[in-house]
């Protein structure tokens, strides 16, 4: 556009103006033999469009100039606000309206006053995000478990939002039940399977055996016998060292601690000392935990608000609304399911003989787990392992842990 040749003031209007030309014009330019519209555009700076705006008489394809006429080159301030330059612009009339503001109603109100209360059942959950109800006049109720089927709900844990469903097969009418909580519940954590006998209770982290003992040491940053010590089934040269099996690398107090605080001893080797502390301390926390059948009174204590415990966690059942039991895949009851055999007893209560049942799959060893009971099968193999295989039942199988055949 021609505004890079700034104007405020017209010029003198010249004797031989072109026809139709603008005499509101701030530059005239008189054609000579060899002007066009390209050169007279690189010498004022104006685009084609323009320099016909502002001289109509000029053809768009610019072969209409006369020789020793002159036109108009550059306009007065800008060229947009010349009249008829560009597309119109629309206009528009409003006319003034009366408003009446009309008080806001609920259009949903009275079919919401109209809609039945149905009363929660017994001992459900009140903090749910949605609940469910079924109607007695229906051709037939629903199983449980097809409830929690339909609302994607692990079954043991729609039980825990709903106990007085505990051992009912089909769901009782005219009661609301807790279908879907505010926010999901966490998955149960649950460790690795098989370990090495022996290992600490509080154990966190577990690597599998792939490799030879002494390179997943070096590879966990270990000292052979810290890593004996969380480990002791493989014996003091590592030599029963099992591939396939997990085994331990860190204890909770290391969690605590930060594993891996090492001093240099003076042959220039490091010790991770973290651990073995830990591991003392850790201890006599497990003897007071086997004797009394409670937590450590050391460790705070979390009772289990969504009917999960133990995990990351580590909510506790004891004294909790859905019983006082751990099961062992981290649900808060207090029928044999959760009381029994794989019941975690370092958050919640146990019955009596379950601190035997094994917990991890292993069998015999120094804990002296028996599999009779146990989720994993009811034999023990030669190798310290529960199943119902006949590599766990035959052969080898150890009869003092378990049931042989």
């Amino acid at each position: 556009m021609s505004d890079s040749i700034p104007s405020e003031s017209a010029t003198l209007v010249p004797d031989n103006l072109a026809p139709n030309t603008t005499t509101n014009c701030s530059i005239y330019h008189e054609v000579q033999a060899k002007d066009d519209c390209s050169t007279l555009g690189v010498k004022y700076g104006i685009e084609l469009k323009d320099f016909i705006f502002l001289n109509p008489m000029v053809w768009e394809n610019c072969t209409s100039l006369w020789l020793n006429t002159s036109y108009c080159v550059a306009p007065v301030g800008s060229i947009s606000e010349y009249p008829g330059y560009g597309p119109e612009k629309p206009t528009f009339d409003f006319e003034p309206v009366d408003i009446v503001f009309l008080p806001w109603e609920d259009p949903w109100e009275e079919w919401r006053n109209r809609q039945k209360l149905v009363p929660l059942a017994t001992g459900t959950r009140k903090d749910c995000w949605n609940y469910d109800w079924w109607n007695n006049s229906e051709v037939s109720l629903p199983e449980v478990s097809s409830v929690a089927f339909v609302y994607e709900v692990n079954l043991e844990l729609f039980l825990a939002w709903n106990p007085s469903l505990e051992g009912e097969e089909i769901i009782k009418p005219s009661v609301s039940y807790c279908v879907a909580l505010s926010e999901p519940t966490p998955t149960p954590w649950k460790p690795p399977n098989p370990r090495a006998p022996g290992e600490p209770e509080d154990c966190i982290a577990w690597f599998p055996a792939t490799l030879s003992c002494e390179i997943h040491v070096i590879n966990m940053r270990m000292d052979m016998g810290t890593f004996v010590k969380l480990n002791p089934s493989v014996g003091e040269d590592c030599s029963t060292f099992i591939h396939g099996t997990w085994y331990c690398y860190q204890v909770i107090a290391d969690n605590d601690w930060n594993l891996g605080d090492e001093e240099e001893s003076p042959d220039g080797t490091h010790t991770t000392l973290s651990s073995t502390k830990a591991l003392s301390t850790q201890a006599t926390k497990t003897t007071s935990q086997v004797a009394s059948a409670t937590p450590s009174p050391t460790r705070t204590t979390k009772v289990s608000p969504d009917g999960t415990c133990g995990g990351s966690e580590g909510y506790t059942c004891k004294g909790s609304d859905f019983g006082d039991c751990c099961s062992s895949s981290g649900y808060c009851g207090s029928k044999d399911a959760y009381c029994g055999g794989g019941c975690q007893i370092k958050y919640g209560t146990c019955n009596v003989g379950s601190d035997r049942i094994s917990p991890d799959g292993t069998c015999g060893g120094d804990k002296g787990y028996t599999c009779e009971g146990s989720e994993f099968g009811k034999c023990c193999s030669e190798y310290g392992y529960c199943g119902s295989e006949s590599a766990n039942c035959g052969k080898g199988c150890q009869s003092r842990f378990g049931s042989c055949t």
